[in-house]
């Protein structure tokens, strides 16, 4: 079950996990919950064996605009392999998606210092900076991607 948090600053909810704000960027202090505004997905549902099945499954709910259910995949995927490079870096994109660019930028980070060459996470990091407004943080990523053989 996903649980909204209301932002105490501009009341933007945003999923639970989330350390800031998306759309204010604040650090989430306060604890409101409210209701999800889209439909659930019940865990029982949710029952593939391991992470790579997982991964996969995330990647296709993601494909089609499924992006709550992609990011429980991700986040089961995780659970079982957190060295999965991948799986965090398909949760970034997930996020990225839904604009919770700070929590996508965490994910993507995490995937860089697992896979120090993960081309696409250096630039899925950049474009999540950008889209904060940092767009010198932005370049170097973009500049990383690019030396890793990414084309942009």
């Amino acid at each position: 079950m996903i649980i909204m948090l209301s932002c105490h600053v501009c009341g933007h909810e945003n999923p639970e996990k989330s350390k800031y704000c998306n759309r204010c960027g604040e650090k989430i202090i306060f604890r409101e919950y409210v209701a999800p505004k889209y439909e659930e997905k019940k865990e029982a549902e949710i029952e593939i064996e391991d992470a790579e099945s997982l991964n996969s499954k995330g990647a296709g709910f993601v494909r089609v605009g499924r992006y709550a259910e992609g990011i429980e995949c991700f986040n089961k995927a995780i659970e079982m392999d957190p060295k999965n490079a991948e799986s965090w870096w398909n949760k970034g994109v997930a996020l990225v998606r839904l604009e919770m660019y700070f929590d996508a930028i965490d994910c993507f980070d995490k995937a860089i210092e697992i896979d120090l060459d993960y081309a696409d996470a250096w630039r899925a990091k950049g474009i999540a900076l950008e889209l904060t407004g940092r767009a010198s943080q932005a370049q170097q990523c973009y500049k990383r991607a690019k030396e890793l053989g990414y084309e942009i």
